[in-house]
């Protein structure tokens, strides 16, 4: 009888982790990428071999092993498949660790599992930070076997610093103590080594690289947008005026729910000095970015509750129990994450394949088109072949090269820069987030209303009914191949 009713209990374990995979996979191909996925894909299928990538990377700030990734399945399972099969991959490994390598009672894997971050943050979006989680997850389940831990280890500087910084966050906690030290498997140590110096001259921009993210004006801002960004870590709910992913929530709560997760890390690493030091690490590094670099986002400080989970994988291994308010945190998470199900799965994450459609069916692929700001039409120039002007460098491009300060492609007024260009050069289409009054000069052929991700796309024909066409512009990047497009 003992028997049965543990082959019913692991049966009934296998059918909840079941559902979980199926829901994670239906998240993935109802998925629609925005800009930044579009950006990583179009580097690594478009470049035309490794030592251009690598050049271009120097304009991304990110190492390498992302786009490499991307590179590799566009090879195998073409260029419009690497995405949803690199998430597959990818985030189904993650569930896979979490529900069944992971040392939590099986409440806290299925929590975990369902949780906002994990499911659709670095589960759904096919981003680097979805290979990071993984490999972060996979180096916890691979300590037993402590060699094959060092090859999840020396990858994730290879994904992103904040990974790195994680990495090191791991060494701390598991060879801090000197009587660990003689367990250190040195030629492991030395790979970390050498792939994270290799990640860190990846990283050294070009010289006319320009930051794609606003400088802080001032610390005091910078620790007060820390708050705020760490607010959602607390509950990971992202909302402006409805659903809106990569949102704070404009609300009083924002600038009391930081300490949420200052005190749920606080508590569980009560009596564990160096998991306590890795924590207060991780989140110094993170606050030096906002007082003295510029913002982070909130894919980027949700790392710090994938480390505090982390922590405890390591801490439930000692024998250590969640406590309440880490348990009260996870719960959240899950809540939240039923949240994210529902934008997953009944809202388009970016409305680029209907603006797409738009311009296939009206036939304006080959017209003259330009994009305020620039990546806006980044999408939709995957789709379609488009090319899109940028404003401020009068060059056209599909991918984007930062080498123009982010804002100087909107000119302000925006409807006078439009008309006169059109007056001088030609007539155009113009695609923006920007609503333009109907003129002699400005027709809105469209309105694409935005998806989860909140982007609105305004289509407008720009110039006298009779005018010539504006003449396209040379590449902003030459050299490099052009995107296929995708079979309908």
């Amino acid at each position: 009888m003992k028997a049965d009713g543990s082959r019913r209990h692991n049966l009934a374990w296998h059918c909840f982790a079941g559902l979980v995979m199926a829901l994670q996979v239906a998240l993935i191909l109802r998925h629609d990428y925005f800009v930044d996925e579009w950006q990583a894909l179009q580097l690594a299928v478009q470049t035309p071999d490794i030592a251009a990538l690598f050049a271009n990377l120097r304009y991304e700030g990110h190492p390498p092993l992302w786009h490499l990734l991307l590179r590799a399945l566009a090879a195998v399972v073409g260029p419009h498949a690497a995405l949803p099969v690199a998430s597959l991959l990818l985030a189904l490994s993650t569930q896979w660790l979490i529900l069944f390598r992971s040392p939590f009672p099986l409440w806290l894997r299925l929590a975990l599992a369902l949780s906002e971050p994990i499911l659709f943050e670095y589960g759904t979006v096919s981003r680097s930070y979805t290979l990071g989680v993984m490999l972060f997850f996979w180096a916890l389940a691979s300590w037993d076997g402590r060699r094959l831990a060092w090859l999840p280890l020396s990858l994730l500087p290879m994904t992103e610093f904040l990974f790195g910084v994680m990495a090191a966050c791991l060494l701390l906690v598991r060879f801090g103590p000197r009587s660990s030290w003689k367990t250190i498997w040195w030629p492991g140590a030395a790979v970390f080594a050498v792939c994270s110096l290799f990640a860190a001259w990846t990283i050294i921009p070009a010289p006319d690289m320009v930051p794609v993210y606003y400088a802080t004006t001032s610390p005091a801002q910078g620790v007060l947008l820390w708050m705020l960004v760490l607010s959602v870590v607390t509950v990971p709910l992202q909302w402006k005026d409805g659903l809106q992913w990569d949102m704070v929530p404009a609300l009083a709560s924002s600038m009391v729910l930081w300490a949420g997760f200052l005190a749920v890390a606080y508590s569980q690493t009560r009596d564990r000095v160096l998991d306590r030091l890795a924590m207060a690490g991780f989140l110094l590094v993170t606050l030096g970015f906002f007082a003295f670099l510029y913002p982070l986002t909130i894919r980027h400080m949700m790392l710090a509750g994938v480390l505090l989970v982390g922590l405890h994988w390591q801490q439930a291994r000692d024998g250590i129990v969640a406590r309440w308010p880490f348990r009260l945190w996870v719960l959240t998470g899950t809540a939240c994450g039923m949240v994210a199900i529902y934008a997953g799965l009944a809202l388009p994450f970016d409305t680029a394949p209907r603006v797409a459609a738009f311009i296939r069916n009206r036939g304006l692929q080959d017209k003259t088109w330009v994009s305020v700001p620039a990546q806006h039409g980044q999408g939709v120039s995957a789709l379609t072949g488009v090319l899109f002007e940028n404003a401020a460098q009068g060059c056209t491009s599909d991918f984007i090269r930062w080498n123009f300060a982010k804002g100087s492609d909107v000119p302000r007024p925006l409807a006078s820069w439009v008309t006169q260009t059109a007056r001088r050069t030609g007539s155009f289409h113009l695609l923006s987030y920007i609503r333009l009054e109907a003129a002699a000069d400005v027709r809105e052929l469209a309105v694409i209303d935005p998806g989860y991700d909140g982007k609105r796309y305004y289509i407008y024909r720009i110039g006298a009914a009779n005018a010539p066409e504006r003449a396209p512009r040379a590449r902003c990047v030459s050299d490099i191949r052009p995107m296929p497009l995708p079979t309908r």
